[in-house]
């Protein structure tokens, strides 16, 4: 049978964390006291924040189907000398010339190499001539004819999703957080796709409308991996607010804490930002993006008010819930005053971890 080797490259300006030796054994302790032994947390040589979705997600669909093999390059080098079928690679934008060069390492030795992943979604003509094969849109939809087709020595130049997923057919996340390399943070996804069209954001464009998961199917997998910490990597928990509920009640018995992205559509509803506290919410992102009036209608950002953010920022400190706030430079109505305003803005509404993107 063949054999695929799944590839994260590594992200230039990345945070990651080296051992440190001494140190280490004294912070290990020090973590595992003030997040009460709720994990076993492993300081590895190299430690990432948050293990990459995308690869971890291909491995739970490939691994049903052929022998594979995952190398996250932010916390292990890439050994050049073994020798799979196949080299599938997932990146970004800010990847894609570290994935160039993996590529040609493995060219060079008689090796196919594979791109996936938003950049190569958006931009397939990046992609001609540094990859044998071009991966475009959802993988589900074609993971199981690339394998076909990579056991029968007839790799096509293109596969490209249509249609969309039903959350059903998508597996769960599968990695292991107890080698220490990530933060111990389980990730669950419960949606995928956006019910906003914001004209700036790759999700519509990559992952289409929005649809969830059932919340069963949620709660028995954060119980069968006895998850305490959850990360749930959706575009926004709190598009559907009639589903939401149904979720953060559920999340409410199992008394874990969570992370994810909300939008602002959540402003009047004091009862929803309620049940984010109860069920254990401890941090949310949000993108306000501009404080702009012109710049958010022009982007579509339709459900974003100026006016709404420091209210919602209020509503969810008083919860005891922090906020990233993300925020872009180079809007069309920007101008050299947009960097003060939005620091001002920033350090006036106490935002816990400004995200500042060009």
């Amino acid at each position: 049978m063949a054999s695929i080797l799944l590839i994260n490259p590594s992200t230039p300006g990345k945070y990651v964390h080296q051992n440190r030796g001494g140190f280490d054994r004294i912070i290990g302790p020090i973590l595992r006291t003030v997040l009460h032994n709720e994990f076993s947390f492993n300081v590895g040589d190299v430690c990432a924040l948050l293990p990459p979705i995308t690869l971890f997600g291909l491995k739970a669909l490939f691994e049903k189907l052929i022998d594979v093999d995952v190398l996250d390059e932010q916390v292990t080098p890439i050994d050049y000398t073994i020798r799979p079928d196949l080299v599938c690679i997932t990146a970004t934008t800010l990847q894609f010339e570290r994935s160039i060069e993996i590529s040609r390492n493995f060219r060079r030795e008689g090796i196919a190499t594979a791109i996936g992943g938003i950049h190569a979604t958006a931009r397939p003509q990046d992609c001609l001539d540094e990859f044998d094969v071009i991966c475009q849109g959802e993988a589900e939809n074609y993971v199981s004819e690339i394998v076909a087709d990579l056991n029968a020595k007839q790799l096509k130049k293109n596969y490209k999703s249509t249609g969309v997923i039903h959350m059903d057919a998508i597996p769960f996340y599968n990695y292991d957080i107890g080698k220490g390399h990530y933060l111990p943070v389980h990730v669950v996804s419960f949606s995928r796709g956006c019910a906003f069209t914001c004209d700036f954001c790759s999700v519509g464009a990559s992952h289409g409308h929005y649809r969830s998961r059932s919340v069963t199917s949620v709660v028995q997998e954060i119980s069968r991996v006895g998850a305490r910490f959850v990360w749930f990597p959706d575009a926004t928990i709190t598009a559907d607010t009639i589903k939401t509920r149904e979720l953060l009640e559920a999340l409410g018995k199992l008394h874990i804490r969570w992370i994810s992205q909300i939008t602002m559509n959540v402003i009047d509803k004091d009862w929803l930002l309620d049940l984010m506290a109860e069920s254990g919410c401890i941090s949310v992102s949000v993108g306000f993006e501009s404080l702009n009036e012109s710049n958010l209608k022009t982007a579509n950002k339709r459900q974003n008010r100026v006016e709404d953010y420091y209210m919602l920022i209020d509503k969810l400190h008083k919860r005891g819930i922090a906020v990233e706030g993300n925020f872009m430079f180079g809007f069309d109505e920007d101008n050299e005053d947009v960097f003060e305003k939005t620091a001002k803005f920033i350090i006036d509404t106490k935002v816990d971890l400004p995200q500042i993107f060009v």
